[in-house]
């Protein structure tokens, strides 16, 4: 059973990626999908910001402030 979602919570994912290029979609679909988000989208933005550290293994932080959906 899933933990019950709050709509103000704060959620913070550290996935490790290869700079400059596109993230691989599948490790972040399930961690990223059950917050409402598209995988691809994410993984485009995530190339655009690290294109200065080209092929070097890095970590991302992803912040995700979820908002009230009313």
């Amino acid at each position: 059973m899933q933990p019950k979602f709050c709509p103000k919570e704060i959620k913070v994912l550290y996935p490790r990626c290869t700079g400059g290029e596109v993230c691989a979609v599948s490790p972040l679909t399930p961690k990223i999908g059950p917050l409402g988000l598209s995988p691809k989208k994410v993984g485009f933005d995530i190339n655009k910001a690290t294109g200065a550290w080209k092929d070097l293994g890095i970590t991302v932080t992803l912040i995700f402030r979820m908002t009230d959906p009313d």
